[in-house]
């Protein structure tokens, strides 16, 4: 149907923008809440502009990354 056509490019939207978040925290897609959680943290300690080698886009990427997989709870990975 017309609706399920136009609903399909939404999806892989939302697909592609979860492999991405998975990436930026250095996971692989489907990782579950505690493995993002643990990955944020690390990822989060490394990039934080008050560190020295921190950057604040890269900060806010990161935490963009684990916001989107989190603001869902469980996710459907597809």
């Amino acid at each position: 149907t017309v609706a399920a056509l136009a609903v399909q490019p939404f999806l892989l939207i939302v697909a592609t923008e979860s492999r991405g978040a998975y990436r930026r925290l250095g996971l692989e897609p489907g990782a579950g809440e505690s493995a993002v959680k643990r990955a944020y943290r690390e990822r989060v300690k490394e990039v934080h502009p008050d560190t020295e080698t921190g950057d604040q886009e890269t900060f806010k990427q990161v935490t963009r990354a684990y916001e989107r997989l989190t603001e869902d709870g469980p996710r459907a990975n597809t």
